[in-house]
């Protein structure tokens, strides 16, 4: 039973594809990522945190660092599918959409080979091309919108990491 993928149509009737790039005030290192990814694509629009996003291609959303609460405001903005890097290995997952987690180290990938989906530590160990990991990891990608459990979901986790940025004073 695959998942019903639902990615919004423009005016052509050509499936609408988003990605999201965030970072905290203090600059947090998705802030780096975004401007590596901004420099083969345009930067369409800034939205503030869990704002629904209705612009196409590359979009920057205002959101803390720490990482449960970035993703909870991309979801909540219309994300139906979370790529999560990790280098530390963060033991992250979400319930409302399936994360892909991705090790930085093919090190870091074998420590926790059962809550990791991807390996991007083999452009680094030379075993694959940048081309090659990226074409894999969107084969991934398609499988996981089109219903294959990921590490997160075959272990039970994402329950307790769905959590809203409270903004504001707290009493």
């Amino acid at each position: 039973m695959g998942r019903e993928l639902k990615l919004p149509l423009t005016s052509a009737g050509q499936q609408r594809q988003t990605q999201f790039a965030s970072s905290s005030p203090n600059g947090a290192s998705s802030a780096g990522a975004s401007r590596s990814t901004a420099r083969s694509s345009p930067l369409n629009a800034v939205y503030d945190y869990a704002d629904r996003v209705s612009e196409s291609g590359l979009v920057f959303m205002d959101t803390p660092g720490y990482d449960p609460v970035s993703a909870t405001g991309q979801i909540a903005g219309g994300a139906n599918l979370v790529c999560f890097t990790t280098g530390r290995g963060s033991v992250f997952g979400s319930k409302p959409v399936p994360t892909i987690k991705l090790a930085t180290t093919s090190g870091l990938f074998e420590r926790m080979r059962s809550d990791m989906d991807f390996n991007g530590g083999e452009i680094i160990d030379g075993s694959l091309s940048v081309g090659q990991a990226g074409a894999q990891l969107f084969r991934l990608m398609l499988d996981v919108a089109s219903g294959v459990r990921t590490c997160s979901e075959q272990n039970g986790m994402g329950d307790r990491e769905f959590v809203p940025w409270l903004r504001g004073p707290i009493m």
